[in-house]
Formats: structure tokens, C-alpha cells, sequence
């Protein structure tokens, strides 16, 4: 389990980022009917995630590859499904995707691992994002957005849940100590990249509006009441109790 963003940091940025949602509120309905993603393009390899979610079609419509002689497809489709962030914008962008109009997914860094091969210019004009940075504060325009994992927990997790929208966050080996007050299902809409296009087609149907909503407000309620500073070092504080009396150690023990 990892804890991460336990500075002042954090709660300056869930601060600006309530303030700016609470000063330029957007209705619900007036939303862009949006699932937006930024972020790095860094993350780990397939083992660390459910993938296949990307078809070999989806991926090669983005990449140019088409017809590509084996050898160059293949290492197309290795790139393309290099981690889960770089998955994601592929699957996201590609013109083989029938939901592609509905998502604004960008990562920034160099995703092209295979530089000999030029069906990666394709893929580093669509899916990667300049410096130029897309303001978190800003992402509440949209119904909803993903989180996804890196190398490491994401760590702006916090603070992405004071937005305004729905928290798509894609599963994952790695898990965040408020994970233990910050469900799947309650706070957030969990997915993999097998499941991504039906959840992505949940959150965005009509239907199912005041279903987001109340998501999004036990979000705050939970970032209000259960992820403050002060509660998460209460938890730790349970915690290192529990652990020192299994030990079975005694303060005389411990004095000596």
C-alpha cells in the first residue's frame, strides 16, 4: 500500500480546486459530453493491468499501419500496448473507436519506443499533448474524467475527486491508503481496458444522470469527512498501534 501527497501541498490544490469549481460551476447538463484524460505517458507493462481492451484494428487505424507488412505491425501493436496510459490514448484516439467523439485523452512525453519505424509519427500527433497544460481546475467542464495509475499511485487522486465530474479510475495492483474510505462503485466508477467503452457508455447516458451526480457528491462528502490531513493520521496512528500489539511487545519491553 502506498500513502502519497500527505504534505499541505495536496490540500492547497483541493482547496484551488473547490474554490474554482464553487466560483465558475457548470450544470450539469451544460457539461461537454466528455471522458478527458492528461497525464504522462509513463506506466507499467501489461502484466500490471487487465489490457486487450486495445483491438489490433484500433490500434493500427491510429498508427498508419494498415496493411503494414507483418514485422512493422507487430511492433505497432507493441507500442501501442506498451502500459496502460499509452493503451488508453491509443484505444482513445483512434479512428476505429465509434465512442472516439465522446473522449479528449492526451499524454505528455514521447510514447514512440521504436523510433525506426514511421508509423509512429501517427501516433505522436494524435494521442500526445504539448507542455501547454490543460488546468485541472478546467476538467470539471466535462461529465467525466479518468485516473489512471503510472509507475506510481496517482498521486493528484485527492484532489481530482473535489472536481465536479465523475472519477473514471482504471484498476490496478497498486493501491493508495485513502482507497480504505474511497470505493469503487460509491466515489468513483471503476474500469479496466476490457470493460472501458461500456462504463465510458454508462457514465455519459442520460439515464444516468442523477445517478453521476450522487456519485460525485458522496465524493466530496468523503473528501470532506474521510481525507483530510488530520483523519489519515489517524488511520496510520490505528494502524501502528495494531501492528505494535501484535508484536506482543510490552512498554517495559519497548522502555528497554
Amino acid at each position: 500500500m502506498c500513502i502519497r501527497d500527505s504534505t499541505g501541498e495536496s490540500a492547497r490544490r483541493i482547496r484551488d480546486t473547490i474554490d474554482a469549481t464553487v466560483k465558475r460551476p457548470v450544470p450539469w447538463e451544460k457539461k461537454h459530453d466528455t471522458v478527458l484524460f492528461r497525464g504522462g505517458s509513463h506506466g507499467f507493462g501489461s502484466e500490471m493491468y487487465q489490457r486487450d481492451g486495445l483491438t489490433d484494428a484500433q490500434a493500427l487505424a491510429l498508427l498508419g499501419a494498415e496493411g503494414a507488412d507483418p514485422a512493422r505491425a507487430e511492433v505497432a501493436l507493441e507500442s501501442a500496448r506498451s502500459n496502460q496510459r499509452v493503451e488508453l490514448a491509443v484505444w482513445a484516439n483512434s479512428p476505429a473507436n465509434e465512442l472516439r467523439d465522446h473522449l479528449d485523452v492526451k499524454v505528455m512525453g514521447s510514447v514512440a519506443h521504436h523510433h525506426a519505424y514511421a508509423c509512429y509519427y501517427e501516433l505522436e500527433e494524435v494521442v500526445r499533448m504539448d507542455h501547454a497544460q490543460y488546468r485541472q481546475a478546467a476538467w470539471g467542464a466535462n461529465k467525466a474524467f479518468f485516473t489512471v495509475d503510472g509507475t506510481g499511485v496517482s498521486a493528484s487522486l485527492r484532489s481530482e475527486l473535489a472536481l465536479d465530474s465523475v472519477v473514471l479510475k482504471m484498476e490496478s495492483t497498486l493501491t493508495q491508503e485513502i482507497e480504505r474510505v474511497v470505493l469503487p462503485g460509491v466515489h468513483y466508477m471503476p474500469f479496466t481496458m476490457q470493460n472501458v467503452s461500456e462504463v465510458v457508455r454508462y457514465v455519459l447516458a442520460e439515464e444516468n444522470a442523477a445517478e453521476m451526480q450522487a456519485m460525485v457528491r458522496r465524493a466530496h462528502t468523503a473528501l470532506a469527512e474521510e481525507l483530510t490531513l488530520e483523519k489519515g493520521a489517524e488511520r496510520m496512528r490505528d494502524d501502528l498501534v495494531r501492528l505494535w500489539a501484535g508484536t506482543g511487545a510490552t512498554p517495559a519491553a519497548r522502555s528497554g
